[in-house]
């Protein structure tokens, strides 16, 4: 693998993990019934310091507070599995290296607890894997209904 490669696959799992929160915040949002019809049209003019009414789409509820939401709204063939949080998770806040080529290795750990911590996730980050979470997660975003 190249770095190119590794960049470009990383970047498809993470622009999927943002769109799989946007279309979960969507959803949480008509199905509240909120007219957003001024957020939208000022979305992409917000600047720094704006301030906009909270809603499910400007909270801070976390993406898997976000996902047991959506659960609870809709039937079993559209739940979004949960563990696509761990994946986010260990991107976000996983440490990444390489012995000086590619594939790298990203590795998460717990909070420190007596002094010591424990490794919650740990996976070489090849072209396959790569590609298998990326394919994942635009299956958990399918999930959810285009109407909302």
């Amino acid at each position: 693998m190249t770095p190119n490669q590794h960049i470009s696959l990383l970047g498809g799992i993470m622009t999927n993990l943002h769109y799989l929160e946007f279309k979960l915040r969507r959803f949480l949002l008509n199905a509240q019934k909120i007219d957003t019809t001024e957020l939208w049209d000022e979305w992409h003019g917000l600047k720094l310091g704006a301030v906009v009414p909270a809603n499910r789409l400007t909270d801070y509820s976390s993406l898997g507070k976000l996902i047991e939401d959506y659960n609870k709204l809709v039937p079993a063939e559209h739940q979004v599995a949960l563990a696509v949080v761990d994946l986010r998770d260990a991107l976000a806040h996983g440490r990444v290296t390489t012995l000086g080529s590619f594939p790298m290795k990203l590795v998460k750990f717990s909070k420190v607890v007596g002094g010591k911590v424990t490794v919650e996730f740990a996976q070489t980050l090849g072209t396959e894997w790569m590609h298998e979470q990326m394919k994942w997660v635009v299956t958990q975003h399918e999930r959810i209904p285009n109407g909302n």
